[in-house]
């Protein structure tokens, strides 16, 4: 899939094409790749993503191996006589494959068993942030309506989703961001809302995460999780309040679905917490 400008889209992308050349550098030496002060930035970036996507290093390969390579693909790579005796095969070996690697196609993964796919999905959203800011669906998710039915369960239950707040001095209260609030109005009405396991609620310089449990990086039972500005009484009353309600949400008979009213619910009391502490 092509590289986003939209925020929203930044999250499932490796992020070099941003990077400083020195840090490419970096990385590059880290990662054993080759460069040179001549390399052009945009090589070197690609060079990186290849790495990053466990890609096959053709550099590193000798030529028979590439023929190989060629062959079983069906690629058509025309050499001259001459060029069958210069290096210049090589580069043209090399090439063809690096083409045929951005234009790959899974044609059969419905053929695999569900459980196998399933991994598959866990497996390319492994790498994704460990918070999730009003992300769009991820790139699997918009092939075809039976891999989206399947992809966006496994995507909704195992990351973690930042709902935003900010401060309005006149009713000395918090008001979600607009970008939070239509990511959970839109989920809430495509009925997605009811697959989320963790959220991080974040008021101005508080952030509180909270965790259903279920599958995916993080806690596998309920939990709270408080950081920055809590004291220690404050930290006390809030954590065992808000896990009332994170049990409340675990015993109902759907088996623990968040609903919109749960994270006014959450963020209320966060917010009277926070006054009663600065009172």
């Amino acid at each position: 899939m092509p590289r986003s400008e939209d925020p929203s889209d930044r999250y499932r992308e490796i992020g070099y094409s941003r990077c400083y050349r020195a840090y490419l550098e970096n990385v590059a030496e880290n990662f054993g790749v080759a460069i040179t002060k001549s390399t052009p930035q945009d090589k070197i970036v690609a060079m990186l993503e290849r790495v990053e996507r466990h890609l096959l290093r053709y550099d590193l390969c000798c030529t028979p191996d590439l023929e190989k390579f060629v062959k079983a693909r069906e690629l058509d790579v025309v050499l001259t006589k001459n060029q069958k005796k210069t290096g210049f095969r090589r580069t043209l070996l090399i090439n063809a494959l690096l083409l045929a690697d951005e234009d790959l196609k899974f044609e059969r993964l419905l053929a695999l068993p569900p459980e196998l796919r399933i991994e598959i999905y866990e497996y390319s959203m492994a790498d994704y942030p460990e918070d999730l800011d009003h992300p769009t669906m991820p790139p699997l998710a918009r092939t075809c309506r039976q891999i989206r039915t399947e992809v966006l369960p496994v995507f909704y239950s195992t990351q973690c989703f930042t709902l935003k707040y900010t401060y309005n001095d006149s009713t000395k209260g918090y008001r979600m961001t607009s970008s939070s609030a239509i990511f959970l109005m839109v989920s809430d009405a495509n009925d997605t809302m009811r697959y989320f396991r963790r959220f991080q609620l974040r008021l101005r310089y508080l952030s509180v995460g909270i965790s259903l449990g279920g599958t995916g990086r993080g806690s596998d039972r309920a939990d709270i999780e408080l950081y920055n500005h809590f004291n220690k009484a404050s930290r006390c009353k809030l954590r065992v309040g808000l896990k009332a309600l994170l049990d409340e949400v675990g015993k109902r008979q759907d088996g623990g679905v968040f609903r919109m009213a749960d994270i006014q619910a959450f963020k209320t009391m966060i917010e009277d917490t926070v006054r009663t502490w600065q009172d």
